[in-house]
This record gives C-alpha cells, sequence and structure tokens, in this order.
C-alpha cells in the first residue's frame, strides 16, 4: 500500500465502537526516518489519534490490515473516554 492509497481509502472509514458509529477524517501520512507518521481526527470528537508505522510496515500492508489496524486505534480510544 502507498501513502497515497492509505489517506484516500482511510478518509470516511466508519468505526463501531461503544455503541457509537465514528468516522476516520483528515488522514495525512508522512515520512519519517524511521518509517511513516498517521495523524487523523475522528470526525465529532477530540479524538486526534498518531500512529507511527516501520518503514516496511506500510509498503507490505494490505487494505484490510491498515483498515484493521485504524479501527482497533478508534475503538480504543473511543472507548476509554
Amino acid at each position: 500500500m502507498t501513502i497515497e492509497q492509505l489517506e484516500t481509502l482511510a478518509d470516511g472509514l466508519t468505526v463501531s465502537a461503544c455503541g457509537r458509529t465514528l468516522v476516520v477524517d483528515r488522514m495525512r501520512v508522512r515520512a519519517a526516518k524511521s518509517g511513516h507518521d498517521i495523524h487523523f481526527i475522528v470526525a465529532g470528537t477530540d479524538l486526534a489519534p498518531r500512529v507511527h508505522l516501520a518503514a516496511n510496515q506500510l509498503a507490505s500492508s494490505s487494505w484490510e490490515q491498515m483498515s484493521n489496524v485504524l479501527r482497533h486505534v478508534v475503538a480504543r480510544l473511543a472507548c476509554q473516554n
């Protein structure tokens, strides 16, 4: 998966967590020295998670794998608040 693919596919990703439906918005991926930094907001909340991926993790991941990672992050944060 490329950075552009992840940004395009993740914007609008819906996540069901703790009785709510949440939406990933404004996904940005930036190259970092040791991989990629992913930033996004969860629409309608104050949540703005950041995730760091190792250098080869994004390139070797499928959309299903990355969507599972994003859903896990959003659900975990949403259910803590």
